[in-house]
Order: C-alpha cells, then sequence, then structure tokens
C-alpha cells in the first residue's frame, strides 16, 4: 500500500489573485502493515513531513487530523 496524502482546497476570491484556487498538502498517512499507519503533517515551509504518530489506526489518525492543531490550516 502507498502513502496517502490529503490536500486541502483553498479558494482566493480576490479579483488580484494569481489563481482562483489553489492545494495544498497538509497530512501524509504512512502504511506500516497490520492496519497501522505512521501520521505525518507538512511544515508551513511546505518542503518537509513531520511525523507526530506511529502505528495509529485509520480511526486514531482521521481524530488527530481532525482535532490536533497541527492540521489546521
Amino acid at each position: 500500500m502507498d502513502k496517502k496524502t490529503l490536500k486541502i482546497l483553498f479558494a482566493c476570491p480576490s479579483p488580484n489573485a494569481l489563481s482562483p484556487t489553489f492545494e495544498s498538502m497538509f497530512a501524509r498517512m504512512e502504511p506500516l502493515g497490520d492496519g497501522r499507519f505512521a501520521l505525518y503533517f507538512m511544515r508551513y515551509t511546505g518542503k518537509e513531513w513531520v511525523g507526530i504518530g506511529d502505528a495509529l489506526s485509520v480511526d486514531e489518525c482521521m481524530k488527530a487530523i481532525q482535532d490536533d492543531a497541527w492540521f489546521v490550516p
């Protein structure tokens, strides 16, 4: 199973915007086996993934993405 990267779509309503929308990667789940995942967030630089959880279930990953401040855009 491959890594799963989650993206968010931002809207730019300004008439001066370079583009009306843009995507940003914000979370990555890397399978470890046995239904467990390593969870990462993207640093503000957009160039480095930082691990914040190992051996998490899918439900634990989704809860962390929903509740953890590291995933607030």
